[in-house]
């Protein structure tokens, strides 16, 4: 579970489930992206910034836009009131207790552990909360987990350490929702392809995965331009 002696650098974060959002991304693209707070540019990729819960103002509702939260301390006392998400990485024998705690946003798991991304993605749908996909998993990994999740009710949040693995998570959930090679899909993302997607399929698939977090935000503006997305400043966040 977080705790307040948490290493820095090792990212922890928790969240309640909850059911997919009603009103659907304006496009495939549409707000998927969480970056950290340092690297965020207001644009159309770009969703709510990723923040540690160290750095959270008091109250967070103050701040001038929405964050997801990566969970480095112990929740108790951390103003989560406002998050987006609330993100979690947890040891595969604490899944039951981060999953039982009572947390004010939506809780995404990521386990540590020698369970498959697969196992993880099963639990924690039967225990109401968003399986998280770190994609250095790989493409046989990230094909099990999709045939897990493509079709259940939580939706995931993937997580990359660059701006290709974007690309790859959306072709890897488009493959998984049509039936189409997801390891191919992941080796291979055609960008035209998915800029191509009906408004009724990419509504399909940003309903199963609901975001993705770049930890490494260098090649974002080269894919937002390749997405043909023009950033504009940002608000700041001030911690």
């Amino acid at each position: 579970m977080p705790s307040t002696d948490s290493a820095p650098g090792s990212p922890i974060s928790i969240g309640l489930g909850m059911p997919r959002p009603a009103t659907a991304p304006a496009s495939l693209f549409d707000a998927l992206v969480h970056a950290p707070i340092d690297a965020h540019v207001a644009c159309p990729l770009q969703g709510p910034p990723l923040v540690r819960a160290s750095r959270l103002p008091a109250p967070m509702r103050a701040a001038p836009v929405r964050v997801v939260v990566d969970l480095d301390v112990d929740p108790a006392g951390v103003p989560l009131e406002g998050a987006h998400r609330i993100h979690v990485d947890i040891d595969d024998d604490e899944f039951d207790d981060a999953c039982a705690l009572a947390l004010p946003a939506p809780l995404v798991v990521f386990g540590r552990g020698a369970r498959t991304p697969a196992d993880r993605a099963d639990h924690a749908q039967r225990t109401g909360v968003i399986p998280g996909l770190d994609l250095t998993a790989g493409p046989d990994a990230i094909a099990d987990f999709l045939s897990v999740v493509a079709h259940g009710d939580t939706g995931f949040v993937a997580r990359t350490g660059h701006a290709d693995g974007v690309l790859e998570i959306l072709a890897a959930t488009v493959a998984a929702l049509t039936g189409d090679d997801v390891r191919r899909a992941v080796a291979s993302p055609d960008p035209t392809a998915l800029a191509a997607l009906p408004p009724a399929a990419a509504t399909a698939v940003r309903e199963v995965l609901l975001g993705v977090v770049v930890t490494d935000a260098t090649g974002l503006g080269a894919l937002e331009r390749r997405l043909g997305s023009t950033p504009t400043p940002s608000p700041r966040f001030a911690p």
